[in-house]
């Protein structure tokens, strides 16, 4: 009896996780209820950033930038997200800025201005500038 040995390609021999795609997630939420349970604000500010694993080289392809905010009447809430920059490839990047306001009341807004966000009419509020690359994806 004759054994022939097993044909592989050169692929077949990377393990599983050195190849496929890989993604990133940054968030920031909250909300609020008052005494009767009802949501009086809520904010939710989502970063996806999207990309392939090659040979184990890491690499962005794609990105998705949302936020959304939502108020009962009384309140004020604003959400806002911002690119700054984004480049594709092994050496890609995406860097965003990030802001959030709410407050009892009318007149908390955000707007975007000279590269920062400016926040209107007082209350808590947060924000912040992210800048992901390729290897914080998995």
């Amino acid at each position: 009896m004759q054994v022939f040995p097993t044909i592989r390609s050169y692929t077949d021999s990377i393990p599983p996780d050195l190849n496929g795609p890989i993604s990133y997630t940054w968030s920031v939420t909250d909300e609020a209820y008052n005494y009767f349970n009802i949501r009086v604000w809520y904010y939710n500010i989502i970063c996806n950033v999207y990309g392939e694993k090659v040979m184990g080289v890491k690499s962005i392809n794609d990105k998705s930038l949302n936020a959304y905010s939502d108020c009962a009447l009384g309140f004020s809430c604003d959400a806002k997200v911002i690119e700054f920059s984004f480049s594709s490839g092994f050496d890609g990047h995406l860097n965003f800025g990030w802001a959030w306001t709410h407050k009892i009341g009318l007149g908390a807004q955000i707007s975007f201005f000279d590269n920062g966000f400016r926040i209107d009419g007082g209350g808590a509020n947060g924000t912040g500038i992210e800048y992901v690359r390729p290897d914080e994806l998995n």
